[in-house]
């Protein structure tokens, strides 16, 4: 399957964008703004057997959300390649 490519960068922002919109963060960023999670970069790997060839998996001030963190980001990964 061919995917779209897109740069790193906005790999990373379009995973930042949909977790900062789960309601859980909303709820912990109107406490703080500090609260707020930030993604690290995305990394190219050699595809794998689901096709996928980059990852993120840093995530600061996530704690509890790795699994909503994960499945934005394999979901990500199921649509785009990293160009």
């Amino acid at each position: 399957m061919i995917k779209p490519p897109r740069p790193g960068e906005q790999l990373r922002a379009m995973v930042q964008v949909r977790l900062i919109a789960q309601p859980e963060v909303q709820r912990r960023i109107a406490e703080s703004p500090r609260n707020a999670p930030v993604v690290g970069p995305a990394k190219r790997h050699e595809r794998d057997d689901k096709g996928r060839s980059w990852d993120i998996d840093e995530l600061s001030g996530g704690a509890g959300l790795e699994r909503t963190f994960r499945t934005i980001v394999d979901s990500l990964r199921d649509s785009y390649d990293l160009d």
